[in-house]
């Protein structure tokens, strides 16, 4: 497994990972969220000060499965 591509950025290491591990995945977005956007709890707390960006890349889902699946059958 080569894992190279995430030192140069984490979207698309993550995105050639789940590649590698040949993992379906639909992407929702490359775009890093704001870590006080997503957290409804209280985002200043310490435990959350450390992160700066958040990734959704992606759902592994019974969509992603069943299109990965269809493109075997053909």
């Amino acid at each position: 497994m080569v894992l190279d591509k995430f030192s140069k950025n984490i979207v698309t290491g993550t995105i050639d990972l789940f590649n590698q591990l040949n993992v379906p995945i639909n992407i929702i977005t490359e775009t890093p969220i704001n870590p006080t956007d997503f957290f409804e709890s209280n985002p200043n707390r310490e435990v959350f000060k450390a992160i700066q960006n958040l990734y959704t890349i992606g759902l592994i889902d019974d969509d992603a499965i069943n299109k990965k699946v269809l493109a075997l059958l053909q």
